[in-house]
């Protein structure tokens, strides 16, 4: 994690989510429940506490937003879309939406932020971010794999 978060310029987003996965280990070590909204509370205040002008900063904003929305929105949004999978009997809707539901969420969370910060709102990336992970989940390892390993 530690190498990754120095690869990366030690950003806010990466910080956070690092943050965020150690937490989960500990809470998993101390045999404890793990919230993501909660984790990522915590991260902020503990962001505040070191620097509270990063409230100002646009990459904490969108990265927290995202987050918090993932973690209200997204669970909200997958039991309408399931409900209305099992109202239409259709499986392929439940697959769809259980794969855009996080990423709808992450845009309705960041859109006013976005538009405030850059004037902007970018519809296409409801079509691209399940996209981008999926190859960002199959690229990652394999970059910091050979970066070890070519590296040394």
């Amino acid at each position: 994690i530690f190498i990754y978060m120095a690869l990366s310029n030690f950003s806010v987003s990466v910080i956070r989510a690092s943050l965020m996965i150690v937490l989960k280990i500990v809470a998993k070590y101390c045999q404890k429940r793990y919230d993501s909204v909660s984790a990522a509370s915590f991260v902020c205040i503990v962001f505040l506490l070191i620097n509270p002008y990063k409230l100002y900063d646009s990459g904490m904003q969108l990265s927290f937003c995202s987050v918090y929305s993932m973690g209200i929105i997204a669970p909200w949004l997958k039991i309408k879309v399931s409900k209305f999978a099992d109202k239409n009997e259709s499986e392929t809707s439940y697959k769809i939406g259980e794969i855009l539901s996080p990423s709808l969420a992450a845009i309705i969370g960041t859109a006013p932020i976005s538009a405030y910060q850059f004037f902007m709102f970018s519809p296409i990336s409801l079509i691209l971010n399940p996209l981008i992970i999926a190859l960002a989940g199959i690229f990652l390892p394999i970059c910091l794999i050979s970066f070890c390993i070519f590296r040394i």
